[in-house]
């Protein structure tokens, strides 16, 4: 873990998995963002977690098209569900086909022409009565990426099921 983007780009030689929670400012320099996407190219996993999932970053990153394949804007707070909606995927193995969680309801919208699958959903959300993904593959040519909305605070991450998500989503990015 780190939240310094230098020693993000300084460790990233020597790792095969990244899991991305920041919303730091560095994170979307071109000092970041050109070795982000040199170790996606190579065909290493990417995680991409909550903060992860916001829109951080100006667009001429490219980061949110390519490694969320959209993004979120805006969040409700709350107790909701999560609905596992491919269990066959390796990453929802052990998922229940639903789970309560209290979590920072966050609102992905994914791009219309987005590459993607949609492997868990919340449910409607309250003020807007919209359902969110909350658990996606980005389908990129050269890596494997996953898209997590959950895991605000410690009411999330103490969740067995998204402890178990987190590990899944890890070791199937992980798999070359």
């Amino acid at each position: 873990y780190t939240s310094n983007a230098g020693e993000a780009v300084s460790l990233m030689p020597n790792a095969d998995v990244i899991v991305i929670s920041a919303n730091h400012k560095s994170f979307g320099t071109p000092e970041f963002q050109q070795p982000l996407n040199l170790f996606a190219d190579a065909g290493h996993g990417i995680v991409v977690v909550h903060a992860g999932a916001w829109y951080n970053w100006a667009p001429v990153s490219g980061y949110n098209r390519r490694f969320v394949a959209g993004g979120a804007r805006g969040h409700g707070k709350g107790e909701f569900s999560v609905f596992n909606k491919v269990s066959s995927h390796p990453v929802m193995a052990g998922i229940p086909p639903e789970f309560k969680i209290f979590d920072e309801h966050y609102r992905v919208i994914l791009e219309p022409d987005a590459h993607v699958e949609i492997l868990a959903e919340t449910e409607p959300e309250a003020q807007t009565q919209v359902p969110y993904p909350s658990v996606w593959v980005v389908k990129d040519p050269k890596t494997r990426i996953i898209g997590i909305g959950l895991g605000h605070g410690d009411e999330a991450h103490s969740n067995p099921a998204y402890k178990t998500l987190i590990r899944n989503a890890v070791r199937w990015v992980g798999e070359k």
